[in-house]
């Protein structure tokens, strides 16, 4: 825990400018550190997942070529931190947000009505809410929109689409369904945290500002 806490504010910092106003770092870290949260979870599910799609060891074709597939994927939610490292704000922001959306609806794909894919919409909205600064309002709800046509795209594919990766044991579509809405809850409750870490941190910054600020006037004040 002693080493993991400072990795991870070392990762939310990641294109912190302590010029930048204390609101604009508050988007940037909580950018990053989603971006973090997500990729840890899609590594966990993908443990999960990896011996479904290789159907317990038979390496044929199409099992192989969707298991690398879904492995690759992890990677572009490193993408989002290197565009805040570069300065590159919003595309870090739509990047997360995009990339994300796209994850979900692929895990539709792969498993249909097998799993309730859809419940990682909930986090997803909610951290496009809490993301956006206000001057992006109008991008913010182009994406809120986005979201809403993705759940409409699930649905459908939960509807019509046989799965790609059949799951035959009940006790498995059980585990399927109990680590996707336990987890739908966890990174909806995770953003909720992120949300409050950044902006508590945040304010501090705004008070070590107003502060430097006080002190300077009093200094060219005369006395």
């Amino acid at each position: 825990m002693k080493t993991t806490l400072p990795v991870l504010i070392r990762l939310a910092d990641l294109g912190v400018d302590p010029l930048i106003p204390a609101w604009h770092a508050r988007h940037v870290r909580f950018c990053n550190l989603s971006a973090v949260v997500a990729g840890l979870f899609s590594l966990a599910f993908l443990a999960l997942e990896l011996p479904l799609i290789l159907d317990w060891g038979v390496w044929e074709t199409q099992p192989v070529l969707l298991a690398l597939v879904r492995s690759l994927a992890v990677l572009p939610f490193a993408l989002p931190l290197f565009l805040n490292l570069r300065g590159c704000h919003t595309a870090a922001r739509l990047a997360l947000i995009i990339w994300s959306l796209i994850f979900v609806v692929g895990l539709a794909l792969l498993y249909a009505h097998q799993a309730p894919t859809q419940l990682f919409l909930l986090p997803l909205v909610a951290a496009v809410l809490a993301m956006f600064p206000w001057r992006e309002n109008r991008r913010m709800w182009w994406l809120v929109m986005l979201c809403l046509l993705g759940l409409a795209g699930i649905l459908v594919i939960r509807a019509l689409h046989q799965p790609l990766v059949p799951v035959q044991s009940e006790w498995v579509l059980t585990l399927m369904d109990e680590f996707l809405t336990a987890g739908g809850v966890f990174l909806t409750l995770i953003v909720s945290f992120v949300l409050r870490t950044t902006t508590e941190r945040a304010e501090r910054q705004a008070l070590r500002e107003q502060e430097r600020a006080d002190r300077l006037l009093l200094n060219i004040l005369p006395a």
